[in-house]
């Protein structure tokens, strides 16, 4: 397994593998808002991210995982994860967990005191199991996501 920088010939592939996960949360939204993320992530998303810090994971030359962090516009000492999928095949079996410290130890959010995470209601108990804890221990709910956030210790 690999965990590196997107490349261009790979968006489309990327795409399709978030499409895969996002369908598999069914049981947790109605099928409106599953179309509405997939419409959201799909490939001119992708490549409008592919230049900051959005990573792929590769498996035997397959996209397993993809996700990408930056700083939070309006406060620097913040980062925010803007996205983390695994096609369900592949979940629960670590690779979430790898691709998250890549993306904690990116060097675009070096120096940060938090990182921010929207989070779906699937992902929640992955997220707090990587240390990731509610806003202020509040159910903050906002746009069909939980936020939630890692204080980085010095």
């Amino acid at each position: 397994m690999e965990i590196r920088l997107i490349e261009d010939g790979e968006v489309e592939e990327c795409a399709k593998m978030i499409s895969k996960s996002v369908y598999s949360m069914s049981d947790f939204y109605p099928p409106k808002i599953i179309e509405a993320s997939v419409s959201h992530f799909n490939a001119d998303t992708i490549r409008k991210k592919i230049n900051r810090h959005f990573y792929v994971v590769v498996e035997n030359g397959k996209i397993i995982g993809c996700g990408g962090i930056d700083k939070k516009r309006d406060n620097a000492d913040c980062g925010i994860v803007f996205c983390v999928f695994i096609d369900p095949e592949h979940q629960k079996k670590g690779v979430g967990r790898k691709l998250l410290q890549k993306l904690e130890s990116d060097e675009v959010v070096a120096g940060c005191k938090k990182i921010l995470v929207p989070s779906s209601i699937s992902a929640v108990p992955f997220y707090r199991k990587c240390g990731y804890e509610h806003i202020d221990e509040n159910l903050n709910f906002e746009n069909t996501k939980f936020w939630l956030e890692k204080r980085i210790k010095k």
